[in-house]
C-alpha cells in the first residue's frame, strides 16, 4: 500500500520570551509611558495644600497615611521632568516644600525614592539610636 507521505515544513524555532519581560521591554518603548508611584509631601505650614490636594484628586491618588499618597502618572520622557513640571503647573512651589517620590525601577528591579522638590533635612529621631551616624548624601535611594 502506498500512502502518500506528507511533507511538513520545518518548524522555525521561535525565541521564548516571558509574558515579564515582553511587558517590561513593551513599557521602555512605549511612548505614553505610565508608573506607579508614592509620594510624601510637606509643603510648610504656608503651603499650597489646596493645590497639591486638586492635583493629586485629578490622578486618582490614594491616601496611604499622614502627606503620603498612592497614584498612577502618565507621562512621556524623563518621568521626574514630566512629574516636577505637571506639579509646578498645579501648584505654588515656595523654598520650604518637600516632595519624595518613592518608584520601582525597572531596569534594575529596585525600589527607589528620590526629592522632585527641597532635600533632606536633619531626622527629629537623629542621635536617640546605637548606630553610627549617617552622612546626609542626597541621592536615589534603593531597597531589594
Amino acid at each position: 500500500m502506498n500512502q502518500a507521505v506528507r511533507h511538513q515544513e520545518p518548524i522555525a524555532k521561535q525565541p521564548i520570551v516571558s509574558q515579564r519581560h515582553y511587558q517590561a521591554a513593551s513599557r521602555r518603548y512605549n511612548a505614553d509611558m505610565r508608573k506607579s508611584l508614592w509620594m510624601s509631601y510637606d509643603l510648610g505650614v504656608n503651603g499650597d495644600y489646596e493645590g497639591l490636594y486638586s492635583w493629586l484628586d485629578d490622578h486618582d491618588a490614594k491616601e496611604c497615611g499622614d502627606s503620603v499618597a498612592y497614584f498612577q502618572f502618565s507621562y512621556d520622557g524623563d518621568l521626574f521632568e514630566s512629574l516636577k513640571s505637571s506639579i509646578s503647573e498645579a501648584i505654588t512651589v515656595n523654598r520650604r516644600a518637600r516632595i519624595y517620590v518613592v518608584y520601582r525601577d525597572q531596569d534594575q528591579a529596585k525600589v527607589k525614592g528620590r526629592f522632585i522638590f527641597g532635600r533632606r533635612k536633619g531626622a527629629p529621631w537623629e542621635g536617640f539610636g546605637t548606630n553610627a551616624a549617617h552622612d546626609g548624601a542626597d541621592t536615589d535611594e534603593q531597597a531589594s
